[in-house]
């Protein structure tokens, strides 16, 4: 994936083990509903979640590790 804006909601998706078509198709929705910069993914009511919000910090730890590999 190049040029990606949504680095979080990458990262997160890496940490979930999505396919990268899957985060193509978050980045295209997250871009067109102008979610965060740093949303990491998509509620069923539709709002969308924001890393800063994450207070697991194992997890914040985790996605913080894949943002060192957005490309």
């Amino acid at each position: 994936m190049n040029d990606i804006k949504y680095k979080h909601l990458w990262a997160w998706d890496r940490m979930m083990g999505s396919t990268i078509e899957y985060s193509q198709e978050r980045q295209a929705k997250a871009a067109a509903e102008n979610a965060p910069e740093d949303a990491i993914y998509r509620d069923l009511d539709g709002t969308w979640r924001r890393f800063e919000n994450v207070t697991a910090q194992t997890t914040r730890d985790r996605i913080s590790e894949f943002l060192k590999e957005v490309p």
